[in-house]
C-alpha cells in the first residue's frame, strides 16, 4: 500500500516538474533531503539538502527534459519518510528529436 501510495506521489510530483514546477518536489523534501541521481554526466551527484537540490531540480525543469517513474517505493511515517525512485527521462530538441534517453 505504501508503495502505490509512494509512486503516485512521487508521479504527481514528476508531473509537475515537467511543466517547470518544481514547488512540490521541494515542499515534501526535509531540510536534510538526501538526493542521488547516478550517472557520469553533469546531472549526476548526489546532494545534501535543500539548497543544495533547489538549483539541481530548477536547471532539470528549465532545460525541459521529461522524467516519469516506473517504481516507487516509500516507507517510514509521514514526518520520516524515504522515498525511492526508479524511472527513465528523455529529452527532445525545439524540432522533437531525441537528444537524450535514459531507461
Amino acid at each position: 500500500m505504501l508503495s502505490w501510495l509512494g509512486k503516485k506521489l512521487i508521479s504527481h510530483n514528476m508531473a509537475k516538474t515537467r511543466e517547470g514546477d518544481i514547488a512540490p518536489t521541494l515542499k515534501m523534501d526535509s531540510e536534510d533531503v538526501k538526493f542521488r541521481f547516478p550517472g557520469d554526466s553533469s546531472w549526476g551527484g548526489e546532494f545534501n539538502g535543500k539548497a543544495e537540490l533547489e538549483p539541481w531540480l530548477r536547471r532539470f525543469a528549465d532545460v525541459g527534459i521529461q522524467i516519469y517513474p516506473d517504481e516507487g517505493v516509500l516507507k517510514g511515517f509521514p514526518w520520516r519518510q524515504t522515498v525511492c525512485a526508479r524511472g527513465y527521462d528523455y529529452l527532445e530538441s525545439p524540432e522533437g528529436e531525441r537528444v537524450y534517453e535514459k531507461l
